[in-house]
């Protein structure tokens, strides 16, 4: 589950009771009992509001093959609200951007309701390269953007929108041959997707997933980037908390505001 929003408020059009962490699936002839997701009470267009300065518009996402929908892909947003996951060469001019902030691989083809944010910190897929403070933009990999230091020629600008930290770091304490990483206090910046680091972490290892630990504290269970779920254990023990750095794409925070496709960069 994502860090950078929890509980959701309750603005004036928000849904306090919407997981924006699911799709939503509205049941049919075909798919009789839907996700088992109660569908929300809304129209296409909808606003909700979030913590950390988060808006939510519930849009339409048409799957034509079993899809992965991963947390913070970059999406366009039409006048009539239909998705389209963003690419360099996928796009229209001035057409709104959001990022979705559901994790659900393997997704059956169908028709999805996808609360996506729009607005405040959030969670987005970045590619390697990336720079902090650097201004978001396309790339040839669908729902993945960019954030590099200097504009890259062909790229889509994704304006207003930029990176905070391309490599947010948390305390934790190893165990070695355990996938699961102790002991942390604080959560500041870190996302399941998030590619981390440490000697005592094997290469492309990524955060699974994030949970409440002994004692109160904060744990995060270690899987591979290259093979989704499959577990990863610590080389080594740390019985001292050490510094752990999520770097070299995945998941990173960036501040968003109403962004949308302006000019193709020169």
């Amino acid at each position: 589950m994502a860090i950078f929003q929890t509980a959701l408020g309750s603005g004036v059009f928000s849904d306090p009771g919407a997981d924006v962490t699911k799709p939503l699936l509205i049941p049919s002839a075909t798919t009789p009992t839907g996700s088992g997701v109660p569908v929300t009470p809304g129209k296409l267009g909808t606003v909700m509001s979030g913590d950390l300065g988060t808006e939510f518009v519930l849009g339409k996402l048409v799957l034509a093959a079993n899809t992965d929908l991963l947390y913070g892909q970059a999406y366009q947003l039409d006048k009539d609200y239909n998705l389209t996951a963003l690419t360099t060469a996928n796009w229209v001019t001035q057409s709104e951007v959001v990022f979705s902030q559901c994790f659900a691989p393997a997704t059956l083809a169908g028709t999805y309701y996808l609360w996506c944010a729009r607005a405040g910190h959030v969670g987005v897929q970045v590619a390697t390269g990336s720079a902090a403070q650097g201004k978001l933009e396309t790339t040839a990999s669908a729902g993945i953007c960019k954030a590099p230091g200097a504009a890259t020629s062909g790229s889509r600008a994704i304006s207003p929108a930029y990176l905070m930290a391309a490599t947010p770091t948390f305390q934790a304490l190893t165990t070695n041959g355990s996938p699961t990483l102790t002991g942390i206090l604080t959560l500041n910046d870190i996302s399941v997707g998030m590619i981390i680091t440490h000697a005592a972490i094997p290469a492309n290892t990524m955060i699974g997933s994030i949970r409440r630990g002994p004692g109160g504290n904060y744990a995060v269970d270690m899987v591979a980037s290259t093979t989704p779920f499959a577990a990863v254990n610590a080389t080594a023990t740390n019985a001292a908390l050490v510094t752990v750095t999520a770097a070299g794409g995945g998941v990173l925070p960036c501040e968003v505001s109403w962004p949308t496709l302006t000019v193709s960069n020169p």
